[in-house]
């Protein structure tokens, strides 16, 4: 038995490149023995789920002084339970938690820190206040010291169990946060990096060479920062409030000008946003123009996220205005890198309902549930962003050939537009707003080059190639191996953002992000019947020309149709006089996709299911498409509609599948 165990692990270590005795190197026993022996069924497919840990014994750390603290243990008990209610954990692999042992936190903290951090348990009260005062924004209590040793060995845990390949990517439900605890000091609610401290694991215990740590909590994550800024194998990328200097913690290297030391220069990449009130567009082009070609570029071996959902709609901390959905959106391209080697881990977030609903997208999105439609794209990137990614490009271009080629594509669209080319200085705009650079921003901001999806980087194209390798490879979250059928069953919730006690900053937003169920109400949609009934015309054609038993896949394409095509269900007879093999396929119209099930000869039931566009539509390159993803014989193969960069979910939904 030994000896087949110990072959598993062989197998799975070379899997990743590295020999088996360099792979566990630094892995203690006991850990390794957890992910070996872990009770499970022995069923092999649970390598193919995605994995969650937490463990409830870290709802004990909370303020004994100020119980109405906003980093409270009901951040994290709220996300179990709705993850609970919505059978999210049912379909994942458990992963155990655990202690993570002092050698291990010391991979990151110093030996003197750590003894603080310890003698909390042994404090009363004052003590506590008066020990939790020597530094900035930090609680504890008795407890604090073993919750924050579950928060960084879980976290562990799931690292290991994803390199391991014992489960395809992970999360850790973790608190306290980590991004702000420096080598030698509690910050900012943290008490442990447990992010900082996983990258130190992975690079000593399996020998990564290249590791991408993305940081899209709202407040600037300076302890990863300060102790990789020297590493050329860690890639860290920070977008984070920043206001030029104005928001906590006020530090300047918090600004895009740092770039990094010695050999890691180019290697620490921030985005700062130096305006409030920023939403799913702002973001969704940092991602595009900023750090999916830097991933595509560095070539991560593993990337781990330090989730913080503080900009989600509703937190007062953040006073963003992100859906919870785009959450699953950034989640989804991220794990198109890396071979799906993912593990995210729960940092800040302080509005309860938006942080729950938010961490629910995010474990839906692992589990290959379908993209959530967003809202309120249709709207100009904020010139503040713009600025940003502008003067990053500029000051990343010497490390860099992505951002090379947007500067690029940027000075060769306002050329064809007949304006000047970017200025030669790092800094494309002054801090303080003048006429002139508002003039400047807007004329950028005509041109469409950061709005206009046509005019991406050439890297980004690779995203594209790169998803559809993936799509092979689908294996569902059930254990089965294809889950292109299945997964467009799991709607997504209600969450709507007048349920917030929290005053949005600005009303003018409100209809935007409005954040409603992928599946609306039908007194919704009864104001557009006339558009449903030509809707269902065409897909009753559709299902007719499967008569002749020419095509068992395909897609269907309209421009007629509704964006509120939810929650409708309609039996359509047609007559399947050759029987075709076809029994459940989905039809695209537009903006909706349409579930056709056979249910019995004779009949087929046609179902609305969730939306999987997250951007305007364009057409896919036809070349690109995979033979294996789509059938030769493809309906109207060449009229298929994607996003611009769409993720592995995006491209099995455009697809109809039998």
């Amino acid at each position: 038995l030994f000896f087949v165990l110990l072959m598993r692990v062989m197998d799975r270590s070379a899997s990743i490149g590295q020999p088996f005795y360099e792979t566990v190197a630094g892995v203690d026993k006991s850990s390794l023995a957890t992910l070996l022996f872990n009770g499970e069924s022995g069923n092999d497919n649970d390598r193919f789920l995605p994995g969650y840990v937490t463990d409830r014994r870290m709802l004990l750390h909370k303020n004994i002084w100020f119980p109405n603290h906003i980093e409270t243990p009901e951040r994290l008990s709220s996300i179990l339970d709705l993850c609970d209610q919505q059978g999210l954990f049912d379909r994942m692999k458990k992963i155990p938690s655990r202690l993570a042992s002092l050698d291990e936190i010391e991979l990151f903290h110093s030996k003197d820190y750590v003894q603080q951090v310890a003698s909390f348990e042994s404090m009363g009260a004052e003590e506590l206040q008066k020990a939790s005062s020597t530094y900035d924004s930090v609680y504890a209590c008795q407890h604090s010291f073993t919750a924050a040793r579950l928060a960084v060995g879980s976290l562990l845990n799931a690292t290991e169990a994803v390199l391991m390949k014992r489960c395809v990517n992970a999360i850790a439900l973790v608190r306290p946060p980590g991004h702000h605890a420096m080598l030698d000091a509690a910050n900012g609610f943290c008490l442990f990096n447990n992010v900082g401290i996983a990258a130190a694991h992975a690079l000593n215990a399996f020998r990564l060479d290249r590791i991408l740590i993305v940081d899209w909590d709202v407040h600037y994550g300076q302890g990863i920062q300060q102790k990789f800024i020297n590493s050329k194998q860690i890639l860290c990328v920070s977008i984070h409030r920043h206001e030029f200097g104005s928001f906590w913690p006020h530090m300047p290297e918090s600004d895009w000008n740092n770039v990094g030391q010695d050999d890691g220069l180019g290697f620490n990449v921030n985005v700062p946003l130096n305006v409030r009130g920023l939403g799913d567009a702002d973001y969704l082009a940092i991602f595009h123009h900023i750090l999916l070609p830097l991933a595509i570029e560095f070539q991560p071996q593993l990337i781990l996220v330090s989730a913080g959902f503080d900009a989600a709609v509703g937190c007062p901390e953040g006073e963003m205005l992100l859906s919870p959905r785009i959450f699953a959106h950034f989640t989804k391209m991220l794990a198109s890198v890396a071979a799906g080697r993912l593990v995210i881990s729960l940092e800040g977030g302080y509005c309860i309902p938006s942080l729950s609903w938010s961490v629910s997208c995010v474990v839906r999105a692992l589990l290959n549930d379908p993209i959530p439609k967003l809202a309120g794209l249709n709207v100009p990137v904020n010139p503040y962003v713009v600025d940003a990614m502008l003067s990053l490009a500029r000051r990343l271009k010497p490390y860099w050939k992505c951002m090379g080629h947007l500067l690029s594509t940027v000075n060769a669209t306002l050329t064809r537009a007949n304006q000047k080319p970017l200025p030669a200085h790092d800094s494309v705009f002054s801090a303080k707003r003048t006429d002139q650079t508002e003039a400047a921003c807007t004329t950028i901001l005509e041109t469409g080059h950061v709005s206009n999806q046509d005019h991406l980087t050439n890297v980004i194209s690779d995203i594209e190639k790169l998803q559809l390798h993936a799509s092979k490879n689908g294996i569902s979250a059930r254990g089965r191996v294809d889950l292109r059928v299945d997964m467009v069953t799991q709607p997504y919730g209600d969450f709507n953002v007048d349920r917030l006690a929290v005053f949005l900053p600005e009303k003018r937003w409100r209809d935007a992000f409005l954040i409603q169920s992928t599946l609306a109400n039908v007194s919704t949609f009864r104001t557009r019947k006339k558009d449903f009934s030509r809707c269902i015309k065409e897909v009753e054609d559709f299902a007719q020309s499967l008569l002749n038993g020419v095509s068992v896949c395909g897609c269907l394409i309209t421009e007629h149709c509704v964006t509120n095509f939810w929650n409708m269900e309609r039996e359509v007879s047609a007559t399947l006089a050759n029987s075709t093999a076809c029994n459940v396929l989905f039809v695209c119209l537009s903006s909706a996709m349409v579930r056709v099930e056979r249910r019995s000869v004779g009949q087929l039931k046609v179902t609305s299911v969730a939306i999987p566009f997250i951007h305007d539509a364009t057409r896919v390159d036809h070349n690109i498409l995979d033979e294996n993803i789509v059938h030769p014989d493809c309906y109207n193969v060449d009229l298929l509609w994607s996003v611009p960069n769409p993720t592995t979910a995006d491209r099995l939904f455009i697809f109809l599948h039998v």
